[in-house]
């Protein structure tokens, strides 16, 4: 008797232990679907397109319609980024088909002016050590300058534990950035017709641009007027390339109120360079100077040499402004010109 009891013990904790096991599975695998639910609804936030991508090289952004196109106006002009930190403005679009943006002003993608959203910690360890002087006052500028944590984490140096300069090992300086747009821009031979844009900067379909590339892209029937920089393509475009590019019938014009200058062109306002410095002074005058150009474009992308290659304005194409010059940007400071053609009507204001 005491044998068989002594059996069903064990088939007893046999079966216990089969039912702990399937519900630790039933448990395990209900945690394990959440993630899959998180990774879900960050694809759906990263992808307000109607084309879809997911704004890499290889999968740009596929932008499809006037909604779209104003989608990427208010992200970029917003300084808004993913859940990856990645910008929207430093991203890779391509247009899916023609645009007709009749019917309503558009507001230009990209505008000068920093965002508190868009900032960097450029590292400038190497940078401070040829300054002695920040040294002999750390704790008067200690509070400009940032370091790194034990997790990794950006601290600021004002902090009663960095108040100790020989003991810091690395360095960075906070930047903002303006919320230009960085990205890359590609119109695959499709046309945006029936633009209108008002504005008293940069006026354009993109407003302000800084380390971008525009390419094949075809704007018809626009109307672009500002009371600075005025262009089809862009307002003005620093640092940035715009290739294999055409406006057809468009009015475009640039006037200040005020007497300052206007530039007005087919293509862009103004083009010429631009740089990214970390500028610091000293009380007795010394500046510390560096440049970050190179270091961010990681962040906002590597600046393009300035460039209008394969670009042709044609047919009932108006500029006028106080600065003009052969249709296809009013001035530009720097860069290369070539294989370009205009009949535009010009208008010296």
């Amino acid at each position: 008797m005491k044998k068989i009891i002594y059996t069903s013990n064990y088939f007893l904790y046999a079966l216990l232990i089969s039912a702990v096991f399937f519900i630790a599975v039933i448990l395990l695998f209900s945690l394990n679907t959440q993630p899959y639910v998180r990774i879900q609804t960050v694809y759906a936030e990263d992808a307000p397109f109607s084309g879809g991508g997911s704004g890499t090289v290889d999968k740009p952004y596929i932008i499809e319609s006037p909604d779209d196109l104003n989608k990427l106006s208010e992200l970029v002009n917003n300084g808004i980024k993913r859940t990856d930190g990645t910008m929207y403005s430093a991203l890779y679009y391509k247009l899916g088909a023609n645009i007709d943006m009749s019917g309503k002003e558009f507001i230009p993608i990209g505008k000068e002016g920093v965002s508190d959203k868009l900032f960097y910690y450029a590292e400038v360890t190497d940078v401070l050590s040829n300054y002695p002087l920040i040294s002999a006052y750390w704790e008067t500028y200690r509070d400009s300058f940032y370091t790194k944590d034990k997790s990794g984490k950006y601290v600021s140096c004002s902090g009663s534990d960095y108040s100790d300069y020989s003991k810091i090992k690395s360095f960075y300086a906070y930047y903002e950035f303006e919320t230009a747009f960085y990205g890359v821009f590609d119109g695959d031979g499709y046309k945006i017709t029936n633009l209108t844009v008002s504005a008293d900067t940069d006026a354009g379909l993109f407003g302000y641009t800084v380390n971008a590339e525009i390419k094949n892209l075809v704007i018809e029937n626009a109307t672009v007027s500002s009371s600075s920089y005025a262009g089809a393509i862009a307002g003005r475009t620093l640092s940035s390339s715009v290739n294999n590019c055409a406006v057809i019938s468009a009015r475009i014009s640039a006037s200040s109120s005020s007497g300052n200058d206007a530039y007005a062109g087919g293509i862009s306002g103004y083009s010429g360079n631009k740089t990214y410095y970390f500028k610091f002074n000293f009380e007795n005058g010394e500046v510390l100077e560096h440049d970050i150009t190179n270091e961010a474009a990681s962040f906002c992308n590597s600046p393009k040499t300035d460039s209008f290659f394969s670009c042709v304005v044609l047919d009932d194409v108006s500029v006028s402004s106080s600065h003009i010059s052969d249709g296809i940007a009013a001035e530009i400071s720097s860069g290369t010109v070539k294989d370009i053609f205009s009949s535009a009507s010009l208008t010296s204001q």
